[in-house]
């Protein structure tokens, strides 16, 4: 009986101080190895989007930039192909106009 006891005993002390060994171990691993490089990927990924956030957003600017010179340039070529088609139809209709006028103000006062 009393070598069960023994046996008992040093097989339960032999599984606690594994037990102890391994969560002090892990404990280790942890504190030593796991924060540090769960602390470090944070500060990394935040420096990484901040970089992605700032690359995007001076792109997006320089697009903008690009967007408002090409529209302003389109816009004053419009304005400008507008003026000259106002201008050619106010000289070419303004000679139809002025002998339109003539004729329908003889129609309108010839004596029949």
């Amino acid at each position: 009986m009393y070598i069960f006891r023994f046996l008992k005993k040093n097989i339960n002390d032999f599984f606690n101080s594994i037990d102890t060994i391994t969560t002090k171990l892990l404990i280790l691993v942890l504190c030593s190895i796991t924060i540090p490089l769960m602390v470090v990927a944070n500060f990394t990924t935040d420096i990484i989007y901040q970089s992605i956030t700032d690359n995007a957003r001076g792109r997006l600017e320089i697009y903008k930039k690009i967007f408002d010179k090409k529209y302003s340039d389109e816009m004053k070529d419009f304005e400008d192909s507008i003026e000259n088609k106002i201008n050619s139809y106010k000289k070419t209709n303004n000679l139809i106009t002025v002998s339109a006028s003539k004729r329908f103000i003889n129609y309108l006062f010839k004596e029949d």
